[in-house]
């Protein structure tokens, strides 16, 4: 989802979920470590 803002929920050395709006996306390491991120300004205060 190019341009989607996401936030982690939980990362418990398992499963990594995050949040994307009122979804919830359950993703194995591996996968997790595929997706591209952007830390924003706001992200980062």
């Amino acid at each position: 989802m190019r341009g989607a803002t996401l936030r982690i929920v939980q990362d418990d050395g398992g499963t990594l979920l995050v949040a994307v709006g009122d979804t919830r996306l359950g993703l194995a390491h591996g996968l997790a470590h595929r997706v591209q991120v952007v830390i924003t300004e706001e992200e980062q205060a």
